[in-house]
């Protein structure tokens, strides 16, 4: 059987190697216990350093305050000078969470070993919200991305903010890194629908409204009830009777009844993170025309015409919507 891995001071420094292993636990343990170690494989690949780095970012190795061996004391490092804890493949590792910057579409998966794609997420911002290194777990519940290479962006909102700000937050996330929308079932959770590899309208805002604290987690908010032959109707009974009122944390927001096209709506009601319940949809306003719903948006443009998409196709712009569901400020 041919040896995987070598546990040297250097991949060139032979004379230093202090075993050769087939069982990556057992070459780790090695380096565990003297951090001048490293694992290596058979074609020299570093595979595994002991080492946590406290750096400001990763790019930043001139200005490293440390490198330690125990994770509280680098952890201490950070929290007295600001910086972050890295591990050796330049990972972020304290503080989390953090959010980090996507330039491009880039793929997600269902668990931290890359081996099964769960979808592409967008360009945008995102929280991660726990490490397996090299892998983040995504705020929006949606799956792991590869963090090699990319850049902290910068810290999550504080816990103390707003439930408007926190739904503004993490409307991109959650959309970003929705499975396109099959409208399957409202009966489905959000976390069977993640596996079943489905989702609907309802289910991703929802899940807008869970992290802004509004509803428990897989509480569902939706049009399902909402009562079509009220459109024109100042009825605030509509409002009430809508799939998952009794779900919605009332002390964090206000549940009104408006049956205006988004065109009419209040400016008050165009705000990033309001929720926008209609009689066959549900979405979330991204703010500056912007409308998601199911995996995608849609822009309206400054002359009132809506950019299509094959999502939305301009149905969140045309048709009334009924109920806003407004995070308190």
């Amino acid at each position: 059987m041919a040896i995987k891995y070598y546990v040297r001071k250097s991949w060139e420094d032979t004379a230093t190697q202090q075993g050769a292993y087939n069982v990556l636990s057992n070459a780790v343990a090695v380096c565990d216990s003297d951090t001048d170690y490293r694992v290596y494989d058979a074609a020299g690949t570093l595979i595994y350093n002991p080492l946590y780095y406290v750096r400001p970012s990763w790019a930043d190795a001139d200005k490293q305050s440390g490198a330690y061996r125990v994770y509280a004391n680098a952890t201490a490092d950070a929290d007295k000078r600001r910086y972050r804890v890295y591990d050796y493949l330049g990972v972020p590792r304290y503080p989390i969470p953090f959010t980090v910057q996507l330039t491009a579409a880039t793929p997600y998966y269902t668990a931290a070993d890359g081996a099964e794609q769960a979808g592409t997420a967008i360009k945008g911002i995102y929280t991660i919200i726990e490490i397996k290194s090299p892998y983040g777990y995504l705020k929006s519940g949606a799956g792991w991305i590869d963090l090699r290479n990319l850049d902290v962006y910068g810290a999550e909102a504080a816990d103390s903010a707003s439930p408007l700000s926190l739904a503004a937050e993490n409307v991109a996330d959650v959309y970003g890194c929705a499975i396109g929308c099959k409208h399957v079932s409202g009966t489905y959770t959000w976390s069977k629908a993640m596996s079943a590899k489905k989702v609907n309208c309802a289910i991703v805002a929802s899940r807008v409204a869970y992290l802004a604290g509004l509803t428990g987690k897989d509480k569902l908010i939706s049009h399902t009830t909402a009562v079509k032959s009220n459109i024109t109707s100042a009825k605030n009974t509509v409002a009430k009777s809508m799939s998952g009122y009794s779900n919605l944390n009332l002390d964090k927001c206000s549940v009104k009844w408006v049956g205006k096209t988004y065109q009419n709506l209040a400016a008050k009601y165009k705000v990033p993170g309001a929720i926008y319940v209609y009689d066959s949809n549900i979405a979330v306003c991204g703010g500056d025309g912007v409308i998601y719903s199911c995996n995608n948006g849609s822009n309206q443009l400054s002359n009132g015409v809506y950019a299509k998409n094959a999502m939305t196709s301009g149905y969140c712009f045309t048709s009334p919507v009924l109920v806003v569901i407004l995070p308190n400020d």
